[in-house]
């Protein structure tokens, strides 16, 4: 099979012609198949390409056809990496503007110096890339135009002549709604017609760009301020300090209010935190206290935002948590079972070892040494098999199936129980529609 790769190193070249004059001359070269990547050429793992050398080792695709050599890559090692895997695997490469036969010692020589001379072009223009970003950093330029800015050309932020008022308004809509991003959005769009998303809305007020500070690294940095560069007070500030300060008082209060599955767990979460689904529009459910005083689940989206959830009915927490620990009973031998497997775990190198010894000497006959070394051998291999005492934690296991055990759990051993052997739980109009376990 004939398959044409293309490749084009960023999206706003693929949005142009490029991209399809690379794979218009493919198709008319005779590619049976055209897979294509928007990534760097010295970025050797790219989707497409991996899926394509993947191909290659199967043996079903007898040639590649490429425009020139450096869509396959920039880099002389990638390069000649691809080379070895296209020969081992039989697999022809055809290059369109610069005709190769890696077959012969010259045709190796040009290759390396056509892959030298396109890893050398990208090198140039990651100079480029570096000094261009120098400049804008010592000139104090704006890369990004956040909501409520406009840019001169000269690179400074300034306030948009009609979204500036417009954004002022919704900070204050935020403090409105006391924090509740959803609601803030909703009430947005409801006033002014402008579509927001919930991470979009939470990155927008706590940028330091509204603050009326210009910052560089921040792209591939987000989580880690400490390597940001920044420059203060280059323009107008839409967020004032004392904002500032009370949005990231009021993100970390709703915080708390939000259960989340994941490592970075808080005294405040409490067992299924995180796991409790809407089994009607699939989002999350959070957990709040009645006028009753009981916990209920409730979908997070069913009065908020701007597709409003139908699952209006709120379910006790207890009634899921029992539902859970029912189901969890239900499977408590399965579940022992496969615990138990994983303690024996696969055979070790010396069990191993001692076999492969074992079959040796069975081979040479019948000869009281050679038996003395088999016995000896037996009663290390015995040894060895010996499944060990489970740990402590396996005594939990043993008492999956009695209710009062789950009662007399803390909540923090059931959050951990838990989280490893419950996947998702959801819920319907008040009640458990399904439980879905790891195991």
């Amino acid at each position: 099979m004939k398959i044409g790769y293309a490749r084009v190193s960023s999206q706003s070249q693929a949005d142009t012609e490029a991209l399809n004059q690379q794979m218009s001359r493919l198709k008319n070269a005779g590619a049976e198949e055209i897979v294509f990547d928007v990534e760097s050429g010295r970025k050797e793992e790219r989707a497409e390409l991996l899926k394509l050398w993947e191909r290659v080792k199967t043996g079903a695709v007898k040639e590649i056809i490429v425009t020139r050599i450096d869509r396959l890559g920039r880099s002389v090692m990638g390069l000649h990496k691809a080379i070895a895997l296209l020969e081992e695997h039989k697999c022809n490469l055809r290059v369109l503007d610069q005709p190769i036969d890696t077959t012969s010692s010259f045709g190796w020589l040009s290759l390396t110096q056509i892959s030298m001379f396109a890893e050398f072009e990208s090198r140039l223009i990651g100079d480029r890339i570096k000094h261009g970003l120098n400049y804008y950093r010592e000139s104090g330029k704006s890369f990004g135009v956040p909501y409520g800015y406009e840019k001169t050309p000269e690179g400074i932020l300034i306030p948009h002549p009609t979204e500036w008022d417009i954004a002022l308004d919704e900070i204050q809509i935020y403090f409105w709604y006391e924090g509740n991003l959803t609601k803030s959005i909703a009430k947005i769009y409801e006033k002014w017609g402008h579509e927001r998303s919930v991470p979009g809305f939470r990155n927008w007020l706590i940028n330091p760009v509204c603050q009326g500070h210009t910052v560089y690294n921040r792209w591939h940095n987000n989580k880690n301020p400490e390597k940001w560069t920044v420059i203060y007070n280059t323009h107008p500030a839409l967020i004032t300090a004392e904002q500032f300060q009370g949005i990231e008082y009021l993100l970390k209060k709703r915080k708390q209010k939000w259960g989340r599955n994941g490592k970075s767990r808080t005294a405040s979460e409490y067992p299924l935190s995180g796991q409790i689904k809407c089994g009607v529009c699939q989002g999350n459910c959070y957990r709040y206290i009645c006028r009753s005083g009981l916990w209920r689940m409730r979908c997070r989206k069913r009065d908020e935002g701007t597709q409003r959830c139908s699952n209006g009915s709120s379910a006790k927490y207890e009634n899921v948590e029992a539902a859970v620990i029912g189901a969890l009973i239900e499977k408590s031998e399965e579940i022992e079972r496969i615990a138990l497997s994983a303690l024996q775990g696969e055979e070790s190198p010396e069990l191993a070892q001692l076999r492969s010894q074992i079959k040796t000497l069975e081979a040479m006959g019948d000869n009281p040494a050679i038996e003395i070394a088999r016995v000896g051998l037996r009663q290390q291999i015995s040894e060895l098999q010996r499944v060990p005492e489970p740990p402590k934690h396996f005594e939990h296991l043993r008492n999956f199936q009695n209710p009062d055990y789950w009662k007399s759990l803390p909540d923090d051993e059931k959050r951990k129980i838990m989280a490893g052997l419950v996947d998702r739980v959801y819920v319907v109009a008040g009640k458990v529609e399904r439980v879905i376990l790891r195991v």
